[in-house]
């Protein structure tokens, strides 16, 4: 039996968490009807562990935009544990950022015949060529973090990433003191961050005193090495900066770098995701204040379970969401991040217990 260390053990607590129906999932937006809360149902009237015994023989064929990303790469790890624990079988592809390999990859599991195809993070609206083969075979489209509302997506599995991207926005502005100047880093590739932004926006566009004074733009791949040089050469130009808003956490530590030898010691940084780095880097303490924490985990057995129940004839919904919760130097656990239950239900229950009184 194949062993598994204690990171993966923690994110798999975290998933078998949501597909058991317990805290973490109950936090689910009331709008979706989630594979979770069909999962929840069909427990109920006891049709759900009836359907899951029926699909016991999947083949699943699943893209990676990019494994050098350490939560494309925690997905792909989790997913495959849950899927072999059912039975199934993954033909998992790393296609490093390109998109034509990504669309003739999908086409050649079609002809193989896979019965699922899982997109994750490649945007759907570059995969129309794979996503239209997948469909004149009848093969489900299922994805995550790809972008919703794309013709023949059978689901799309994301965080609600207005409603994070605010999040994030408000904690920063608020860490500022409620004033000053925003370094923002993008890449516009992908409709999350897009999401993410329009966020920041929204929110810098209701306050006079705060504003975005420059929006770079990074290379992909090459980010990590880009996001150290890009905001090296502007802070050793530019004196107003007091936050830096970055899209994503894996290059947490290059950007906190930059920030450090710049001499700038009042500037704060904040992002998204929680990888293993920026989890350190809470802990640390230092420039690198906060991120919104992706329960990657969580969407990895919701689309197991979405999977599941499209498979069983189920209906399943266009798009489903797993909540996000920020992390901070404060509530950061001793041990681990995302892959921490400890800290998701803390920060799912934190919510709950403010209500403790009226109940």
């Amino acid at each position: 039996m194949r062993k598994i260390g204690p990171g993966r053990k923690a994110a798999l607590l975290v998933a078998g968490a949501v597909l058991a129906g317990g805290s973490l999932t109950a936090c689910s937006s009331s709008a979706d009807k989630s594979p979770d809360e069909s999962a929840d149902q069909a427990t109920s009237n006891g049709d759900a562990n009836e359907a899951s015994g029926e699909v016991d023989d999947l083949t699943i064929g699943l893209i990676s935009h990019n494994i050098a990303s350490p939560g494309i790469k925690l997905y792909r790890d989790v997913f495959t544990e849950l899927a072999e624990a059912r039975g199934w079988t993954v033909k998992s592809v790393d296609t490093s950022g390109d998109v034509v390999a990504a669309v003739n990859q999908t086409k050649q599991w079609v002809d193989e015949g896979v019965d699922v195809i899982v997109n994750d993070t490649v945007p759907n609206d570059l995969m129309t060529d794979g996503i239209k083969a997948a469909n004149d075979a009848d093969v489900p489209w299922f994805s995550v973090s790809s972008g919703g509302g794309v013709e023949g997506v059978t689901n799309e599995v994301e965080a609600n990433e207005y409603q994070s991207g605010a999040q994030l926005a408000l904690a920063m502005v608020d860490a500022m003191g409620g004033e000053g100047n925003i370094l923002r880093l993008t890449w516009s590739g992908l409709q999350s961050i897009r999401e993410r932004s329009a966020a920041l926006d929204a929110i810098t566009a209701t306050r006079e005193n705060v504003k975005v004074v420059k929006t770079i733009e990074l290379k992909v791949p090459g980010w990590a090495e880009d996001s150290y040089k890009q905001v090296t050469n502007y802070l050793q130009t530019h004196d107003d900066v007091d936050a830096i808003w970055m899209p994503w956490d894996d290059f947490a530590v290059d950007v906190s770098r930059a920030v450090e030898e710049s001499g700038q010691d009042d500037v704060i940084i904040g992002g998204f995701d929680l990888d293993d780095s920026a989890a350190d880097l809470l802990r640390k303490g230092g420039p690198f204040v906060m991120t919104n924490a992706l329960n990657i985990p969580a969407m990895a057995s919701k689309s197991i379970a979405l999977i599941e129940a499209e498979a069983s004839g189920q209906d399943v919904p266009a798009m489903s969401y797993v909540p996000n919760c920020l992390a901070t130097q404060d509530n950061i656990p001793d041990q681990g991040g995302r892959d921490s239950v400890e800290f998701w239900t803390r920060c799912y229950e934190e919510p709950l217990d403010l209500l403790a009184d009226l109940s």
